[in-house]
């Protein structure tokens, strides 16, 4: 398959899973056993008001579609991903559905018999109340897909064939102090207010994405899907004005050459190349006057023309960025 083929074909699949999802929202009944699941709230009113939720979130969300170099990126650096902050200028929208090529293991539970295809996030600013500080309230959705849960019998016949193509299966939600400058704290906050340990990690994922998005390592292009997905949004749209069904495909970008220079600044001439393994820099910011970590991705260093050095010091490619464990030693 082509690329251009492939990258329509993952953005035609974002977009009919967000279809789905939102049709199944707007239908109360539907809507309604979803969120029971989901929340473990069987009240009418809370059930109903978190419906409410959800479904605006999708009628607004920011489409995205990850292409399989994206993704391994994500995958090989979130578990490594300096996790003190989230800035507010990393998010990309307030509201978003990101669409994954591979599915994967859930990040809190990666146990659990079925796998993830899609996250959604929501943030919600509430205003400063009786000397209250403002806040902001976030939270993400993971979604799987319903034949998936469905053949490991989470769902069972009837439930998978009245649910949508997607199924929410998690949320996480932290509640944040507005701090000084762009940070929202995510460990050590104030008044008691912290993210859940099993929380973490499924936030640690997103909030991955949304850094290597702001530093430029990802292209971001929007697309509309193919085929009968385009009338269905349109119909949508009929019964929320501004629902657009075009995706923003999200590739890596291509890899780039570093020239190797000396103390005076004087490209080096090498006789062979080398490959550098991803890392994170914190990296200075000195018009917002903060540091923010930024993903050095793969790359090679030295020459084009050169091999790569080889010898008695081997290099392997990129290595997942997983802190190291008793047992890898």
């Amino acid at each position: 398959m082509s690329e251009n083929r492939e990258i329509t074909a993952l953005v035609t699949e974002a977009a009919r899973c967000r279809l789905s999802a939102l049709r199944a929202m707007e239908d109360p009944a539907r809507g309604d056993r979803l969120i029971e699941k989901l929340w473990k709230r069987p009240e009418k009113p809370v059930v109903e008001r978190h419906r409410q939720r959800v479904l605006s979130k999708l009628r607004q969300s920011v489409t995205f579609a990850l292409d399989t170099k994206s993704q391994q990126v994500i995958d090989g650096s979130w578990t490594s991903f300096p996790f003190s902050v989230v800035f507010k200028s990393d998010i990309p929208a307030p509201w978003g559905w990101i669409q994954l090529c591979e599915r994967i293991a859930h990040p809190s539970w990666p146990e659990l018999p079925y796998k993830v295809g899609a996250l959604s996030w929501g943030v919600d600013l509430a205003p400063a109340v009786d000397g209250m500080p403002e806040l902001a309230v976030i939270d993400v959705i993971a979604w799987s897909y319903t034949d998936e849960l469905s053949d490991c019998g989470v769902l069972d016949r009837e439930e998978a064939r009245c649910a949508p193509r997607m199924v929410p299966v998690s949320v996480s939600m932290w509640e944040l102090d507005r701090p000084l400058n762009d940070q929202l704290l995510v460990k050590q906050l104030p008044q008691g207010r912290h993210v859940a340990e099993a929380d973490e990690p499924v936030i640690r994922f997103l909030a991955t994405y949304w850094a290597i998005l702001r530093q430029g390592l990802l292209a971001v292009e929007e697309k509309e899907p193919a085929g009968s997905v385009v009338k269905g949004y349109r119909r949508a749209a009929r019964r929320a004005a501004d629902l657009s069904p075009n995706v923003r495909a999200v590739r890596m970008r291509g890899a780039q050459r570093r020239t190797v220079r000396s103390d005076r600044a004087e490209p080096l001439e090498r006789e062979f190349s080398w490959m550098v393994r991803p890392f994170w820099r914190n990296q200075w910011y000195p018009a917002s006057g903060e540091h923010k970590p930024i993903l050095i991705a793969a790359h090679t260093r030295g020459p084009a023309d050169k091999p790569i050095r080889h010898g008695d010091r081997v290099f392997l490619p990129p290595k997942d960025l997983r802190p190291l464990t008793k047992g890898d030693l």
